[in-house]
């Protein structure tokens, strides 16, 4: 948080979430004028992005606003500069804007990314072709790797020398909600110590298993040595398929 900034004439954005065990989960978001939404270009200094390895940006926050857009794409062209890879997770909040919105303010971005991690809907959405095309032009267009969120909790990672599959691991769900981010920082973990994509497509999918079964966002996050006995332990029918 070095480089957090002080907004004097704006609040800071607040989410509040109801996890009930015996009542649906409900979350209730305050972020309109947030000092977030205020963000600028000029406010992202080269420095942030010294020793930086990759940069992981999310789709809500150039959704923010016009400026917190132009900022975002700042980072990316800083993390070019600092010679860090870039990954991007769409993240579609439709409260956020429309289709077309999200498309013409997240487009860029999916585009811009090294690594891309996406729902199949999202890439849907804002690429406004089917999933694995879409992501079969990010990799022509430069993109090292896409990795594809299904419906049916499976996923799927393509690269220019191919694909693999990954099933979802059979756990009971107390809260899905943060299933999406701690697979996205399962995958980033294992490909920042340099293991395969097939690898990292396994430890995403474990990391989002044992979210899943804690009844908060982060509560089921787990150590790395907690990661390897449990992938360990889902080993079997889990493991990725070459395709």
């Amino acid at each position: 948080v070095a480089h957090a900034i002080v907004d004097d004439h704006a609040p800071t954005g607040l989410l509040m979430r109801d996890s009930h065990p015996c009542r649906a989960i409900d979350v209730q978001y305050y972020r309109m004028g947030s000092a977030a939404s205020r963000l600028t270009p000029e406010q992202i200094r080269p420095e942030a992005l010294e020793g930086v390895r990759l940069l992981h940006l999310s789709g809500i926050t150039p959704m923010l606003s016009p400026t917190a857009a132009a900022a975002s794409r700042r980072l990316v062209e800083l993390a070019r500069e600092a010679g860090a890879k870039v990954s991007f997770d769409p993240n579609v909040r439709h409260k956020l804007g429309g289709a077309a919105q999200w498309a013409q303010t997240a487009g860029p971005l999916l585009r811009d990314a090294d690594i891309v991690l996406a729902g199949e809907e999202e890439l849907e959405l804002l690429t406004a072709q089917p999933a694995d095309d879409a992501a079969r032009e990010l990799l022509r267009g430069g993109a090292g790797e896409v990795v594809i969120k299904r419906p049916d909790h499976s996923s799927t990672v393509l690269t220019a020398d191919g694909g693999w599959d990954q099933s979802p691991y059979a756990v009971p769900v107390v809260d899905p909600i943060g299933a999406g981010d701690g697979f996205a920082a399962g995958y980033l973990s294992a490909r920042l110590r340099g293991l395969h994509e097939d690898r990292a497509l396994a430890e995403a999918a474990c990391v989002a298993a044992l979210v899943i079964q804690a009844a908060t966002d982060t509560d089921g996050l787990p150590t790395a040595a907690a990661r390897d006995r449990a992938l360990a332990e889902f080993s079997g029918g889990g493991d990725p398929v070459y395709r």
